[in-house]
């Protein structure tokens, strides 16, 4: 049992990787954080307080991006008041159904790059998109036509 629950987890962790979108990393990574992504209404109602989280350097490592991308996804994730910082030991996640909402790809962060002020996420439209379902999360793995030309 120990097992299979280790294989399962690194193959969602190694699913992860292979999502275009860095807002959705983030928000999938911090669905992992959240007692194993298992929400309940009590959870929703009250919000989730994940104790000694991984720095922004750590989580960077986890999805193969650069520490000041996940500052800025966290930067959107406070703007939109969905996570809120306690300290260093202490990350509480205010609006969990949007944090689900985000790790699906249901919504997607404006995560704007300093020397780049109106860059924003592709449309979904625009987008051609392939979903994995791992446990109860849906992952988009979009692929962008206009950047990489048709399959």
């Amino acid at each position: 049992a120990k097992l299979a629950a280790k294989v399962r987890q690194l193959t969602y962790q190694r699913s992860l990787l292979g999502l275009p979108n860095i807002g959705q990393r983030v928000c999938c990574q911090l669905w992992l954080l959240i007692k194993n992504g298992r929400e309940t209404e009590a959870m929703q109602a009250a919000g989730v307080v994940i104790t000694n989280p991984p720095t922004h350097m750590e989580i960077a490592i986890m999805l193969n991006v650069s520490r000041e991308t996940v500052t800025r996804v966290f930067q959107s994730l406070q703007n939109r008041q969905i996570v809120r910082r306690d300290g260093a030991a202490k990350l509480e996640v205010i609006d969990l159904p949007a944090l689900r909402r985000l790790a699906n790809g249901e919504e997607h962060l404006r995560i704007l790059k300093p020397d780049e002020p109106e860059w924003t996420v592709p449309d979904a439209e625009d987008r051609f998109t392939v979903a994995i379902e791992l446990d109860d999360v849906v992952f988009d793995a979009g692929y962008d036509e206009r950047r990489f030309g048709k399959r």
